[in-house]
């Protein structure tokens, strides 16, 4: 699940080709949004909510490292207003993930750099 995570969603939501579709693709902001939220959905978040059990983390009671690798691509999610609502199961994980310290304190608004 982590390999999924990180193979098929991140890299299509990072700096590097946010700053290409911008910049060299000359793409407007709505666009490189909607690019974003297709690709978030179609492969990424609906891929892993069909993989998940339904589990109150991603596989059982306590985080894995799918934990680990999900709750950073929702807040994305939630940067580029791509709804998730409908996944059940990927919502039931992230809301147990937000009661613990870690979590948390790894929230990016909660960084030193954090804008």
């Amino acid at each position: 699940m982590a390999l999924t995570i990180s193979c098929e969603i991140h890299p299509l939501n990072n700096l590097r080709v946010l700053n290409y579709l911008k910049g060299q693709l000359c793409q407007p902001k709505e666009a490189v949004d909607a690019w974003i939220g297709h690709w978030m959905l179609n492969g990424g978040l609906d891929a892993v909510e069909a993989l998940l059990p339904g589990d109150e983390f991603c596989f059982g009671p306590a985080p894995t490292l799918a934990d680990c690798f999900l709750i950073p691509q929702l807040f994305n999610a939630k940067r580029f207003n791509v709804p998730y609502d409908g996944f059940a199961r990927i919502r039931r994980a992230e809301h147990s993930c937000e009661k613990i310290d870690a979590f948390i304190e790894a929230h990016p608004v909660r960084q030193p750099d954090a804008e």
